[in-house]
Parts: structure tokens; C-alpha cells; sequence
């Protein structure tokens, strides 16, 4: 049988229990006339030989409670089981690499899918999702055969509480979780290689999320808006983190970036506003345009991005926003500070240059006009790209510390020789809190001020 007409058992209320045996049955019915319609079935049975369920075949079998669809069935149609409000649970089996639009809209009872399909590709669309509707569905298995979660796959299903993702999954598709508002926790196992695009976008109820130790790509929005979410941890073998991979991840108060980590998008973390500090790791090449805008509770920044070329731009610099930022620490592999790298930091009050730093690009402190306290480490002064490398109100107040031998260079430098305020420190870096004092015998002595106790000044 290839073909079942529209309303071909219209309202048979007696049938309760149909064997559908049908290995390759094109239609059945329509979207306005479902062959079912008005029967009583409890009771669907799907062949062991079936390879494929057509559009609409089960639609509106509200009395339907359980299916189970066979590893013989390769392709679920659109509708197939739309409006069966009565059932709670369906299987999926192993072979399905396809799946329709709809296929399980409106199921309202819906609460528990298991997820078999090991290399299933189309899971629906964004116009026509899967499982749009099922207001109950709470609980999803993902197999440990499956391969990968295709793209749609369980969008809007904003009453999901738990999801296990089997060990075998590689990928996780685009918008695969979208707006599953309860769901508190996910676990990604480490078979999984890359996250797609708005994967877990508005999931705002997730607070915890272990993100495994394969997975080399974080796509663009993947957790964008999950406000719930506290602390986050990118494992050293990620090496892209998408634009807006974080946006609005406003309770998120803790984030560790993998050393691996190459490219940070643009807009990641954007008002990620309880972020407190924040590390650059050594590999990093690329910091995207506004990739930590507004994370207003941003106090500390250690940049120890070794060759980092590009942070942001002229009006969308990387840390825009961030009026909290009070301390910078340069690391000292860190060979150059890439243009606009902090610009307008109006917060930045002490920063500390690594010794290897040799360049400094255009506009990278300009606006940030608090300054108090720069440490150069490096006898050789780092070359400034621009005049407008410092904010120009900063050069009569803020006090320089450089190697003690450098002051000199310093002071001749471009650029440096604005500081009025240029001061010898030891090459370690300590403190440069000094006072020299005249004795007695004519002899100069320097002390640390830190170590002075108490001072008595006898006129004689």
C-alpha cells in the first residue's frame, strides 16, 4: 500500500488499535482531512519493516497515549502526530534521518522523547518545529548512538526540565534548545566538537553548564541571554568563542577562557554585568568589537595575550562600558597592546605594563582619564603608536614608575616624556614608594617607605 485517502476511517469511534505494516506508504490524508479523524485509538503499532511514516498519517489521534517508532523507519512526515494530545511518551528510533515540520505539534501531554535517531539531519524548521506546542514535554533522552542534534530540534520547548545528551554526539545544531526556559543544567559530554549557532539561546533558567573537554568551537549566541547562568568554564581545547557567545549572561560572576583560545567574537560577553574579573589567555590573536561592553562589574583585567592584534574598534572598543575596570596588569610575555585595547576605561585607575611589552597601538588608554598609577616594566620604553596613546588629562597627575636606569630613556621618550611624573622602581617591580635620606656624615641613604614605621624630625 502506497496510498491511504482523507478521511478514509473518518470517525470509526470503535477502532482502538491499528497494526500499520505499510513499508513505503507515500500519503495519507491531508492537513484538513485526517484518515483517523474521530477514531478511538489508544494504540498505534508501527511494522518492523516500515521505512517511512507520511504527512499528517496520525494526526488529531487524541487518545493515542505511547509510540514507538521502529529502527526501520528512516523518515517521519509533517503532522504525523500533530494535536495527539493524549500521549506522553514516544520513542525515536535509530534510523530516522529525518523528521518533518510539526510532526509532534500541539502534543499538550506530551512529557517524555526519547531521542534514538543516531545520523538524523532535519529535525523541522524554524517556521515549522518539531515539538512546538508541547507544553508538558519536561524530560528528553538523547541516546549514546546518536551522532549529532540537528538544527531546530527541540526549539521552544520552554517547559523542559532535564536533558541528558548521550556520549556519542559530535554536534550540537543551531537553535537545537532555543528558548528552553526551565531547563536548569546541561551536561556536554566530551564527544561533542563544536555548539551551534543560538544553540541554547534564552535558556534562562540554566545555572549550571559543563561544557566538554572536546569541543573546539562555541557558535555565535550559543548561550546568549542565559541570565541564570553563574559561572562558566571554556575548556583548553575550545579555540573560537562565537560573536555574542555570552551576551546577556547577566548573572554569569565567574568565567575561566581555555588556553587554546584564539578569536573572541564580537559582543561575547556583552553586559555580562556581574563579571567581576576577567583573564586573557596567551594565545589569544583577536578580540571582537564590543566583546565585553557593559560588563559594568568588571573591577580587574590581566591581558596576557602574548600576540593579540586586534581588540575591538575606534568606537566599538572591546572594553566600552566597563566603568568599574580599575586594574589593568599587562603580562610580561605580552610583546605589544593592540589599538583602541582600552579605550574609554574611565574607571582605570593603576596599570601595570609587562616587561616584554615593546608596542603600544593607537588610542589605547585615550578617555580613560583616572588614571593614578602606571608601572612600565621595561628598560626600554615601549614605542607609542599615536599622541593620543594616554588621555591628555593624565599626564600632570598620574605617577610613572619605570626601571630605575630607564628614567632617563623615559623622560626622552615620545610619547612618556608628557608624564611630568616619572619615577625610579627596581626591575623587579617593587615598591617604588622610596625616599632618599642625607645622614649625619654627609652619606645618602634610600629606604623602601613601606618599611618606615614611624619618622622623627629633630631640628638641630
Amino acid at each position: 500500500m502506497t496510498s491511504i485517502g482523507g478521511s478514509a476511517f473518518y470517525y470509526c469511534t470503535d477502532l482502538t488499535e491499528v497494526n500499520f505494516k505499510a513499508t513505503n506508504c507515500k500519503t495519507m490524508g491531508s492537513s484538513n482531512r485526517s484518515v483517523f479523524y474521530g477514531c478511538s485509538l489508544t494504540t498505534i503499532n508501527i511494522g518492523n519493516d516500515v521505512q517511512n511514516i507520511p504527512d499528517y498519517a496520525f494526526q488529531g489521534c487524541t487518545g493515542l497515549t505511547s509510540v514507538t517508532i521502529p529502527n526501520s523507519v528512516t523518515s517521519i512526515g509533517g503532522y504525523v502526530f500533530s494535536g495527539c494530545s493524549g500521549l506522553t511518551n514516544v520513542t525515536i528510533g535509530n534510523s530516522v534521518t529525518s523528521i518533518g515540520g510539526s510532526a509532534f505539534r500541539e502534543c499538550t501531554g506530551l512529557t517524555e522523547v526519547n531521542f534514538n535517531a543516531t545520523s538524523c539531519a532535519i529535525m523541522g524548521s524554524f517556521d515549522y518545529l518539531v515539538f512546538k506546542g508541547c507544553t508538558s514535554l519536561t524530560t528528553i533522552n538523547i541516546g549514546n548512538d546518536v551522532q549529532n542534534i540537528p538544527d531546530y530540534a527541540f526549539y521552544g520547548c520552554n517547559r523542559l526540565a532535564s536533558v541528558t545528551i548521550g556520549n556519542s554526539v559530535a554536534s550540537i545544531g543551531g537553535y537545537a534548545f532555543y528558548g528552553c526556559r526551565t531547563m536548569t543544567s546541561v551536561i556536554i559530554p566530551n564527544s561533542v566538537t563544536s555548539i551551534g549557532y543560538k544553540a541554547f539561546e534564552g535558556c534562562s533558567g540554566l545555572t549550571s553548564v559543563t561544557i566538554g573537554n572536546s569541543v573546539t568551537n562555541i557558535g555565535g549566541s550559543a548561550f546568549s541571554g542565559c541570565s541564570g547562568l553563574t559561572s562558566i568554564t571554556i575548556p583548553n581545547s575550545v579555540t573560537s568563542i562565537g560573536d555574542s557567545a555570552f551576551y546577556g549572561c547577566s548573572g554569569l560572576t565567574y568565567v575561566t577562557i581555555g588556553n587554546s583560545v584564539t578569536t573572541i567574537g564580537a559582543k561575547a560577553f556583552q553586559n555580562c554585568r556581574g563579571l567581576a574579573s576577567l583573564t586573557i589567555p596567551n594565545f589569544v590573536t583577536g578580540i571582537g568589537s564590543s566583546a565585553f561592553e557593559n560588563c559594568s562589574g568588571l573591577t580587574e583585567v590581566n591581558f596576557n595575550a602574548t600576540h593579540c592584534t586586534m581588540m575591538g574598534s575606534r568606537y566599538y572598543p572591546a572594553f566600552k562600558g566597563c566603568d568599574s575596570l580599575a586594574t589593568l596588569n599587562i603580562g610580561n610575555d605580552v610583546q605589544n597592546i593592540p589599538d583602541y585595547a582600552f579605550q574609554g576605561c574611565t574607571g582605570l585607575t593603576s596599570i601595570t605594563i609587562g616587561n616584554s611589552v615593546i608596542s603600544i597601538g593607537k588610542e589605547v588608554f585615550e578617555n580613560c582619564d583616572r588614571i593614578q598609577f602606571i608601572y612600565s616594566m621595561n628598560s626600554v620604553p615601549p614605542t607609542c603608536a599615536s599622541t593620543n596613546t594616554f588621555a591628555s588629562d593624565i599626564y600632570k597627575y598620574a605617577y610613572l614608575y619605570v626601571p630605575t636606569k630607564s628614567v632617563q630613556q623615559y623622560k626622552t621618550a615620545y610619547e612618556w616624556r608628557n608624564f611630568t611624573n616619572i619615577m625610579g622602581q627596581d626591575d623587579e617591580g617593587e615598591s617604588p614608594y622610596q625616599m632618599e635620606v642625607v645622614l649625619k656624615n654627609g652619606t645618602t641613604t634610600t629606604y623602601d617607605l613601606d618599611d618606615i614605621k614611624e619618622v622623627n624630625i629633630i631640628n638641630r
